[in-house]
């Protein structure tokens, strides 16, 4: 709390664990460096009075293999002390998001261009995969051949899917139904050093057809 009430950007980047995700589209914090170019996007007065005026007993929450978080999980510690995620969004940092959601958008064929916000775009040995949060708060699956852009039409489109959490540990998958066939998701957030980011599992008839690893993250998780 010393440091943040110091205010001084490249104290407050000394005191983070990298690499500090941000809400997509907005890439992601690598090291100390970035985080001070990008420092109004990402803490603002309000977080920063918040934190340092904040009382140990009242503000801040153990919780357990997550980290210590603060207040509602507008930041996140882990045992050492060390900055580990920043939820909340300064109006600099929502501007820009919106601009790059709005760039996303104009890259996409038209049928998809209507969502609220993207979730994440993985592509595996054969698929480029997309998922993005509808208006309607109900996810939604799109899935092109991986050689193919994002502007083509995709080979796929799911709608109605939901986010389920696998425990506390920041795990989780999205699920799409299509008549026999169920997709899921899964994000590994936390795992062995040698596990892929994400896996892509098709079943039909609740019996596995397909398994692929992420091999490469191009947004989001």
């Amino acid at each position: 709390m010393t440091v943040v009430a110091r205010k001084d950007p490249q104290a407050i980047a000394d005191a983070v664990s990298y690499p500090l995700r941000r809400k997509v589209p907005l890439s992601r914090i690598e090291n100390a460096r970035q985080f001070v170019e990008a420092y109004d996007e990402i803490l603002d007065a309000k977080l920063l009075d918040a934190i340092a005026t904040s009382s140990v007993s009242t503000d801040w929450s153990e919780m357990g293999g997550r980290g210590i978080m603060f207040q509602n999980g507008s930041l996140w510690l882990d045992d050492d002390g060390k900055v580990i995620a920043i939820n909340h969004q300064t109006e600099k940092g929502k501007h820009k998001r919106a601009e790059l959601i709005e760039a996303d958008k104009r890259q996409l064929s038209g049928s998809l261009r209507d969502f609220t916000e993207p979730v994440l775009e993985w592509e595996t040995a054969k698929f480029r995969i997309r998922i993005d949060r509808l208006p309607d708060d109900k996810f939604r699956y799109a899935a092109w051949l991986v050689n193919k852009k994002p502007a083509e039409q995709p080979e796929l489109v799911l709608n109605n899917g939901s986010l389920t959490f696998d425990g506390s540990g920041g795990n989780h998958h999205y699920d799409f139904k299509s008549g026999p066939y169920h997709y899921r998701c899964m994000v590994n957030e936390i795992g062995a050093a040698d596990d892929p980011p994400g896996e892509l599992e098709v079943t039909k008839n609740d019996k596995v057809v397909l398994t692929q690893p992420v091999v490469k993250v191009v947004k989001g998780q």
